[in-house]
């Protein structure tokens, strides 16, 4: 009984409230011009008399203009808020709509800005022009209440189309913000921006521009040719976009500061002026199924901690780099193209590691890829090819991975790693770059696996792979061939005390001294000065020097046995057991036979059949098994 008792109560305090609240009303104007308001009659109702009766009532009203008619403001008195002169004063909760399908026009005609709310307001099909001052504009609204635009227009207003200046929120759906003389929309508040199937074209300044971290979502919509940002977002808001475009932005296109973040999917970003996307403070970028075209300075730049990601997205034909991260965040591609970029294709600064998987980057007129923190670097399935000057170069003590990727045709050298670290290649081709396939420098250590380096020509010395100073090189079930060197060790080149180790590897065809300046030596193979290089179950065949005798190599080298070589010139060291000296090799050329990368094949009757020793590896390097009398080199017959 008492539980009923508590229902009924209850009952009656919900019937009260709603017997109090004021019901919403519909003013509807009937009239165009802009006289001294003197009261909402049947007959004579103007736009400011509508508005000032929904004013002086409670609740949320309706007025309602007709459609496809223009209503020029006509009082003079800018900063008066009683709604009697100057723009339309509104302050409670209010829906401007047209009565049909054509957008009803409230133009302020330059004597004010047109609209100023103090609470939610609401326009459905109707456009607002002709706001005047700098600062003024369009639409102004100052409260907790949100601001919605659907099927409407705010156009040609010498100040922003819309200032939001309360918490409430700016939604524009399938409107128009265009040439304003400043933004097209400024949400300073924090209350966000959402735009969806709209349009903020032509703004001298922003298109959208949120303050104080509400964030911002444009879905469906595109932000072109503003004379500042596209979008920009300060605070911790973030700015999401889909399925849109932001084009032709003299700035950036899209901005975000202090943490928020960038998420962009299945949108374009084209012809900033200066970055494309730009994030500060450590938010990250994350941009998926996108492209990012033509940016002035970097097409896609995260500065701070923040993680920057790539997923089936292009960059193209940035005028310095095409991605760039600074300061730790990291950087992560995956299937995605850089293209063209006038610097670097991707560049990563300080101790974030940067991943690239299924991508490409190429033709920067400068680096392909270059890390130059401690974070290291990881190339998977990717290619890196046509750019200026190295194809991927590794600039501190991090460890980087290349495994089934392609580096070519770059025009200084395919991989540079110059800090002390691990490199490791696998299952990848280097080929036709424009100095050494790999260049090892500063105490750098490299690990070289089921690898070809091939046709890369070198002005130094390695043409295939140059290693100066400390650390050690090891090679294991790889090509060397067709390299060329002006100076020493067409295949490989150990300066500085450097240490080498070869383990069935073939090393074919390679030329030293390739210029014929008398200047060079080992075709296949140089050690110079100080340092070690042991080798085994290796062929050495058909390498020169041109200037000179046939010349597999030159130097002093610890044979660990199982060799084959097919000249013996200059050559030191060679006295291992098993190792073999033949001058008809009986190989093939450096073709596709199977497995991921060219090999050179051994013909029937080759020497290298059968004569490796039981320290080869159990697979060769295309990943057949070798059988019970292995080969020498890196092909099992």
């Amino acid at each position: 009984m008492r539980h009923t008792r508590v229902v009924i109560v209850i009952a009656v305090v919900v019937w009260l409230h709603a017997a109090t609240a004021a019901p919403g009303a519909t003013f509807t104007v009937t009239r165009t011009a802009d006289t001294a308001p003197n009261g909402c009659a049947n007959q004579g109702c103007t736009l400011r008399e509508a508005i000032l009766a929904a004013n002086n009532r409670a609740g949320a009203d309706v007025v309602e203009l007709k459609s496809g008619t223009p209503y020029a403001l006509a009082l003079p008195g800018a900063g008066e808020d009683a709604g009697a002169t100057g723009d339309l004063d509104s302050t409670g909760p209010l829906t401007l709509r047209a009565s049909g399908k054509r957008r009803a026009t409230i133009d302020a005609a330059g004597l004010d800005r047109t609209l100023d709310a103090r609470a939610r307001l609401n326009l459905v099909r109707i456009a607002v022009t002709g706001g005047a001052g700098p600062d003024e504009g369009g639409i102004h609204i100052d409260s907790a209440g949100d601001l919605v635009l659907s099927r409407s227009s705010v156009h040609e207003n010498d100040g922003p189309g819309v200032a939001a200046e309360g918490t409430g929120s700016v939604r524009a759906v399938r409107s128009t913000l265009r040439s304003n003389g400043e933004h097209g929309i400024a949400e300073l508040g924090g209350g966000g921006v959402a735009l969806s199937r709209s349009e903020a074209i032509g703004n001298g300044w922003y298109g959208v521009q949120e303050l104080d971290g509400g964030g911002i979502r444009v879905a469906r919509s595109r932000i072109n040719n503003n004379g500042f940002q596209g979008v920009q977002e300060f605070g911790e808001g973030g700015i999401a976009l889909r399925d849109s475009r932001v084009n032709g932005s003299d700035s950036q296109g899209v901005q975000e500061f202090d943490a928020g973040g960038i998420d962009i999917r299945g949108s374009r970003v084209d012809n900033s002026s200066f970055q494309g996307v730009q994030e500060f403070n450590g938010g990250g970028i994350t941009v998926v199924d996108s492209t990012v075209n033509s940016s002035g300075n970097q097409g896609v730049q995260e500065f701070d901690a923040g993680p920057l990601r790539l997923v089936r997205t292009q960059v193209n034909s940035s005028t310095h780099q095409g991605v760039q991260e600074f300061d730790g965040g990291g950087l992560a591609l995956t299937s995605s193209r850089v293209n063209s970029s006038g610097n670097q294709g991707v560049q990563e600064f300080d101790a974030g590691a940067v991943s690239l998987s299924r991508s490409r980057v190429i033709g920067s007129a400068s680096q392909g890829l270059e890390e130059s923190g401690s974070g290291g670097l990881q190339l998977v399935r990717s290619r890196v090819t046509g750019n200026g000057d190295r194809g991927v170069s590794v600039n501190d003590s991090g460890n980087a991975s290349v495994v089934r990727s392609r580096v070519a045709g770059n025009g200084d050298l395919g991989v540079l790693m110059d800090e002390p670290g691990l490199l490791r290649i696998k299952k990848t081709t280097i080929e036709r770059n424009e100095g050494p396939g790999v260049q090892l420098e500063g105490g750098a250590n490299a690990r070289i696996v089921d690898t070809t380096i091939s046709r890369n020509e070198s002005g130094g010395d390695g043409g295939g792979i140059y290693k100066a100073g400390t650390g050690i090189l090891n090679i294991v079930n790889s090509t060397i061939a067709s390299n060329q060197a002006d100076g020493n060790g067409g295949g490989i080149a150990i300066d500085s005390g450097g240490s080498a180790r070869l383990n069935a590897v073939t090393v074919v065809r390679n030329i030293a001294d390739a210029d014929n300046s008398l200047i060079g030596a080992g075709g296949g193979l140089r050690i110079i000065g100080a340092g070690t290089f042991e080798i085994e179950n290796s062929l050495l065949a058909l390498n020169d020097q041109l200037s000179g005798d046939a010349d597999d190599c030159a130097g002093v080298f610890d044979s660990l046995g199982h060799n084959l070589r097919t000249s013996i010139a200059d050559c030191g060291g060679f006295t291992g057991p098993r190792d073999l000296a033949r001058s008809n090799p009986r190989i093939g050329p450096l073709k596709r036979n199977g497995g991921p990368t060219k090999t050179v094949a051994l013909k029937k009757g080759s020497p290298a059949i059968g004569n490796a020793g039981n320290g080869a590896p159990n697979r060769d390097q295309r990943g057949r098994t070798r059988d019970s009398k292995p080969d020498i080199g890196a092909f099992e017959r």
